[in-house]
């Protein structure tokens, strides 16, 4: 999808699409969530968007995330200019490290390419 085609939200949104989108996920068990990173973060001092759960769950994660950054630009509110991309990891540092801006693959229940 064109950079100009994506709905553009602020971190704080990001963040609760992502946990909308995971609740939604047939695969959501209790204690699944997407938290900011370093632990107690707020949306402008996070450097990452980290995943809280089982390991086994990465894969429900990553698969959300990824089509989250192909319809989503993340902006700083105050300036409404592009943010910092935020990866996201798993809390225990897992590598699962995605650029907000850089997948193609059609996504879980919540979010979903077209329309």
């Amino acid at each position: 999808m064109p950079e100009h085609d994506k709905h553009v939200f602020t971190r704080a949104q990001y963040l609760q699409i992502l946990n909308d989108s995971l609740r939604r996920d047939p695969r959501w068990r209790p204690g699944m969530a997407f938290v900011f990173l370093p632990p107690g973060a707020d949306a402008a001092s996070a450097t990452a968007v980290g995943c809280t759960g089982p390991d086994d769950a990465l894969d429900v994660y990553a698969e959300i995330q990824r089509i989250a950054s192909e319809l989503i630009e993340v902006r700083d509110a105050a300036e409404g200019t592009p943010g910092t991309a935020i990866p996201v990891a798993n809390a225990d540092g897992a590598d699962v490290m995605h650029d907000i801006a850089d997948d193609t693959r059609d996504g879980p229940a919540g979010l979903r390419k077209g329309g």
